[in-house]
């Protein structure tokens, strides 16, 4: 009989052998689903985090780059780039959005993808603490053959880019 034990995706499973050119993605959202999902940190293992708020819907496959962290470091980096003061890393692993025109409706799966960029995001400023957290998030294109190969990033069907820099639309009122 042997060992049947799932490797943590956050602290078990490698960033991969051609990092940071192609790197092993960890998906925990698809756009399809109505729940956050967010891995469990001590157990590795997806949990139910809350609703997906109608404006809060991923527009592409969401996770995180495994053996990453965003702390101190993103934390520096983003005040030199922002001019802002007390901003703190999140504690959480690498976010990344793998954009693929493919419908994947299924988490808790690792996908091979090509950084293509990034961008930061910056909770808003807490008034008790005067502090914000900040964490990076990557875009990627999926690297199997389950994806269309883009040559370059000019190539990413308009609609594709128009979901992720468009404005979410409202809620509608209760």
């Amino acid at each position: 009989m042997s060992d049947r034990y799932i490797s943590h995706p956050w602290h078990g499973v490698n960033i991969g052998p051609n990092a940071p050119e192609i790197v092993t993605t960890y998906i925990e959202i698809t756009p399809s689903d109505t729940v956050k999902y967010e891995i469990d940190k001590e157990s590795g293992i997806l949990k139910v985090d809350r609703p997906q708020l109608y404006s809060n819907v991923v527009p592409a496959l969401y996770g995180f780059i495994p053996q990453t962290y965003c702390h101190d470091e993103i934390a520096a980096w983003c005040m030199a780039k922002t001019g802002l003061k007390g901003i703190k890393g999140d504690g959480d692993p690498l976010d990344i959005l793998v954009l693929t025109e493919h419908r994947i409706e299924h988490g808790n799966i690792l996908v091979q993808a090509k950084p293509i960029g990034g961008f930061r995001m910056i909770d808003k400023m807490k008034q008790t603490t005067r502090s914000s957290r900040s964490s990076c998030r990557m875009a990627c294109m999926p690297t199997t053959k389950t994806s269309i190969n883009f040559p370059q990033a000019s190539s990413i069907a308009s609609s594709t880019i128009s979901s992720l820099t468009s404005a979410p639309p409202k809620a509608p009122s209760p």
